[in-house]
């Protein structure tokens, strides 16, 4: 049964990827990220994004005994800056996320239903970027610098949220995700003597426009 599920996700994938979606829809949100600490000696930091909007784009399709499964590929783009902070003082730069992930989605519903709740829990990656201008002098560089460079991170996506059925084709969805990243190394790299740990939280509230193909 299992292997079943896993076919049956996998060809799902890869039905959406080689283009036989049959959804296509746009979103808009805004995240805000959890920050993470940078320690010298008995004095920390924190550091990590600052709150963004984004924008991006799905595609998936429904499957299994009366289509209550779903999977969808999504890409989005977060214009979340970099920043380090301690108390008044505060350090950022310009820069943005690319996060690219597959969602596996379990609805409450069939595809007819006006009102289908859903979750949803996936995987994929991340590209921070950090697209500003170094700083001569940064504020607590002692503890990290914000540097401009990109790096790619693993990303794990979780949550769900409600379609709204508005016509035959036509879907509105209220969604909110967890995006969860290791911290990055190199877009926010360590002090000679500091130590970055723990994970980055984005918290992502979003709605999309969808159309369905029958």
């Amino acid at each position: 049964m299992l292997g079943s599920f896993v076919r049956t996700v996998a060809l799902s994938a890869a039905s959406v990827v080689f283009g036989f979606a049959a959804e296509l829809g746009v979103l808009g949100g805004f995240g805000t990220a959890t920050s993470t600490t940078a320690t010298v000696g008995g004095s920390s930091a924190s550091v990590g994004f600052q709150p963004g909007p984004g924008v991006g784009a799905l595609v998936g399709d429904n499957w299994g005994k009366n289509k209550i499964f779903g999977g969808e590929v999504r890409y989005l783009l977060l214009f979340d800056n970099l920043k380090i902070s301690q108390g008044n003082t505060q350090a950022t730069m310009s820069g943005h996320s690319h996060l690219i992930h597959y969602d596996v989605l379990l609805h409450a519903r069939p595809p007819h239903s006006p009102v289908r709740p859903f979750l949803a829990v996936g995987g994929g990656a991340r590209v921070i970027e950090g697209t500003g201008t170094p700083q001569v002098y940064q504020p607590l560089s002692q503890y990290a610098l914000l540097t401009q460079t990109s790096e790619i991170v693993p990303l794990i996506s979780a949550g769900g949220g409600v379609k709204f059925r508005l016509g035959p084709s036509v879907n509105l969805r209220a969604e909110i995700r967890d995006y969860i990243s290791p911290h990055p190394s190199n877009v926010i790299t360590a002090s000679p003597g500091a130590t970055l740990h723990g994970w980055i939280h984005e918290i992502v509230s979003m709605a999309a426009l969808t159309y369905t193909f029958h």
